[in-house]
């Protein structure tokens, strides 16, 4: 939920905040080929050469992200912001092909983020030229990467710990057509 303040005439405060709660139910099996490297998932076979059941799992992951943002109205047509917001993405299980029982069984973490934003938007009279910018930085936590293992093993997720990406954006729009 979020709500808006308005501080004063041209002002303005909006805070917010989310829960999210994540459940997930994993379950896994691999009928494993020796010549390329693969395991049989689970390790007990059929009569045919088949895993008997899956590998099975459940993880809980959970969080509390709040946000904050504050505008000034200079004019009509610009305003100046600064955000601040804390962001969260799910852990989970690789389910690829594997070629070790820790690839399925180990789950990867959550991912965390703290934004930090900081920007102008400026539009004409019309409504139909508009420029927008924004210096950031975002810190992350655990940050989530895909990585190639090998050409038979194919791609995983895993945690690269901590990064933090800092930028400038800025972006021109036009309108062509408005109503009269």
């Amino acid at each position: 939920g979020s709500i808006d303040f308005q501080l004063l005439q041209k002002l303005f405060l909006t805070v917010g905040i989310r829960y999210s709660n994540d459940k997930m139910d994993f379950k896994y099996k691999q009928k494993g080929i020796q010549t390329f490297g693969y395991i049989n998932v689970p390790s007990e076979l059929d009569s045919d050469g088949n895993p008997i059941g899956y590998f099975d799992s459940t993880k809980t992951w959970h969080a509390t992200t709040p946000s904050m943002n504050i505008k000034y109205a200079i004019s009509d047509g610009l305003n100046i912001y600064g955000t601040l917001s804390k962001g969260y993405k799910s852990g989970g299980f690789n389910a690829d092909y594997i070629s070790s029982i820790e690839s399925v069984t180990e789950p990867f973490k959550p991912e965390q983020i703290i934004n930090y934003e900081a920007g102008f938007k400026l539009g004409n009279e019309s409504n139909t030229l508009f420029i927008n910018s924004a210096l950031y930085r975002m810190e992350y936590k655990d940050m989530q990467v895909s990585q190639f293992q090998d050409l038979f093993e194919g791609y995983s997720i895993s945690n690269a710990g901590s990064s933090t990406i800092t930028g400038f954006e800025i972006d021109f729009s036009s309108r062509l057509l408005r109503k009269a």
